[in-house]
């Protein structure tokens, strides 16, 4: 595949040119900054990779602990274990 067929069935071009109308109107100091951001923003996101593990709280209970992979970057999150002990429990 060329890279113009690439630009077609992507429809960058498209995309890029107006990332850098964005700049320029802007007036953006770091236009390639404010370029890159904007085309983060343009892209859907979506879910690469998902991996799952055991972890304990800090009671020392077992509780889950995820990390989440996208084209946007990688993310963790943690579940407590479920057990409360406020006032009315």
């Amino acid at each position: 595949m060329s890279v113009q067929e690439y630009l077609d069935k992507h429809m960058l071009s498209r995309k890029i040119e107006d990332a850098v109308n964005a700049a320029v109107r802007a007036k953006a100091p770091d236009p390639v900054l404010f370029i890159s951001n904007h085309m983060r923003k343009a892209v859907p996101s979506a879910i690469t990779k998902i991996k799952a593990r055991q972890v304990f709280d800090s009671r020392g209970v077992p509780t889950v602990e995820v990390d989440l992979h996208t084209n946007k970057g990688v993310f963790r999150a943690s579940s407590p274990s479920g057990v409360s002990f406020g006032m009315k429990f």
